[in-house]
C-alpha cells in the first residue's frame, strides 16, 4: 500500500510546472530580464508591455539560439540565428521570417520602434556588450568541447545509462569533465567525459537554486520527422528492455504530446517506484527521460536522454 501510495505520489508531482521557470532575474515586463519557459526555452533581452520587445538573445531546448532584435516576441531587425542542425541565419527578420543579409526596403527600422520613454532608459549599449562576451564565450566553449571530446569514454547506449544511474548518487563528480564557460552565473555546468557512442554533445548541468545536478547527451539529429521519431521510439524501446538497474526499479510514462507553431515535442519518462536494499534513498528522487524535439526555426529534430532529480520538476 505504501508503494503505491508513494507511486501515486510520484507520478502528481510530475504534472506540476517546472518550479524554475518564469522570471529568473531582472524585469520580465518593462526592463531588461531572463525568462525561463516551461519548454525550457530561455530569454534573456529586453522587454515591454510583458513581450520579448528590443535587443536580446533566445536560447531554446534544442541547442539553438538567436541574438537581435525582436517585436513583440517575433524576431523582427537584424540579427543571427545559430541553428543545432547547423543552418544558420545572420542578416534581417521580419515576423520570424528570415529576409537576408541586406535590409528590406519594406522594415521599419528599429530606431522608429524603440522611439519611446521606456525604451530609451534601457541600458542598451550595456547589454549588446553582455551579448558579445556571450558569443565570444560560446566560441571557447566550442573549443573546450572538442578538446573534450577526444578525450572522453564512448560506450553502447545501455551501458552509458548504467554508469550514468550508478553516478546519480554523487551527482555524477566522476563524469565531469572540463567546466563550461559562462557569463552569468544560474548555475555550474561541466562537459560530460562520458557520451553515448557515435554522438558529440553531453554536458551535466546545476538547478537554479540547487545543488542537484542534471545529466543529459543529444542522442540524435536529423531533418526527417519520421526518421527522428524511430529514433526515439528505438531508444525508449532498448531502455525499457536491456537496462539493468541494481538501484532501484524503475516505472515509466509518457508526456502528454506538445505542438504549437514550429515547435514539437514527445517524450517518455520513468521514476523509482522501489529503491533498493542497500541503497541511498536519494534514488528514490531519480528522474530519466527521453524526449524528442523540433527546433522553432531552421528546421531540425533531435532525440536526447536526461537524468535528473524529480524535485527539480
Amino acid at each position: 500500500m505504501k508503494q503505491v501510495l508513494a507511486l501515486i505520489i510520484l507520478f502528481s508531482i510530475l504534472t506540476v510546472a517546472n518550479a524554475q521557470t518564469g522570471c529568473l532575474k531582472g524585469d520580465c515586463h518593462n526592463g531588461t530580464g531572463t525568462y525561463k519557459f516551461e519548454n525550457s526555452d530561455e530569454y534573456t533581452g529586453e522587454w515591454k508591455d510583458g513581450n520579448r520587445t528590443g535587443y536580446g538573445r533566445y536560447d531554446w531546448s534544442d541547442g539553438s539560439y538567436y541574438i537581435g532584435y525582436f517585436l513583440t516576441n517575433l524576431l523582427n531587425g537584424q540579427g543571427s540565428y545559430y541553428s543545432a542542425t547547423g543552418s544558420d541565419m545572420v542578416g534581417w527578420f521580419i515576423e520570424n521570417n528570415y529576409q537576408g543579409v541586406d535590409r528590406p526596403k519594406n522594415f521599419d527600422s528599429y530606431s522608429e520602434i524603440n522611439d519611446n520613454d521606456i525604451l530609451d532608459d534601457y541600458e542598451t549599449d550595456d547589454l549588446e556588450e553582455l551579448l558579445e562576451e556571450w558569443e565570444t564565450s560560446d566560441a571557447e566553449n566550442e573549443r573546450i568541447k572538442v578538446e573534450n571530446l577526444r578525450s572522453a569514454k564512448y560506450a553502447d547506449f545501455i551501458t552509458v545509462m548504467e554508469t550514468v544511474i550508478k553516478e546519480f548518487e554523487d551527482n555524477f563528480e566522476n563524469l565531469k569533465g572540463p567546466a563550461e564557460k559562462s557569463i552569468i552565473e544560474f548555475g555550474d555546468s561541466w562537459f560530460s567525459n562520458t557520451l553515448v557512442k557515435g554522438t558529440d554533445e553531453a554536458s551535466i548541468t546545476t538547478a537554479l537554486l540547487s545543488d542537484n545536478h542534471t545529466w543529459y547527451n543529444i542522442l540524435y539529429k536529423g531533418s526527417d520527422f519520421y526518421t527522428v521519431k524511430r529514433k526515439y521510439e528505438e531508444y525508449v524501446t532498448i531502455f525499457n528492455e536491456k537496462l539493468r538497474s541494481n538501484c532501484c526499479t524503475l516505472v515509466y510514462d509518457k508526456y502528454n504530446d506538445y505542438k504549437s507553431d514550429g515547435y514539437e515535442s514527445y517524450g517518455t519518462y520513468w521514476i523509482t517506484f522501489l529503491v533498493q536494499e542497500g541503497y541511498s534513498d536519494i534514488y528514490s528522487d531519480l528522474l530519466v527521460e527521453i524526449e524528442m524535439t523540433s527546433g522553432i526555426i531552421g528546421g531540425g529534430y533531435q532525440v536526447l536522454v536526461r537524468v535528473s532529480h524529480l524535485s527539480n520538476r
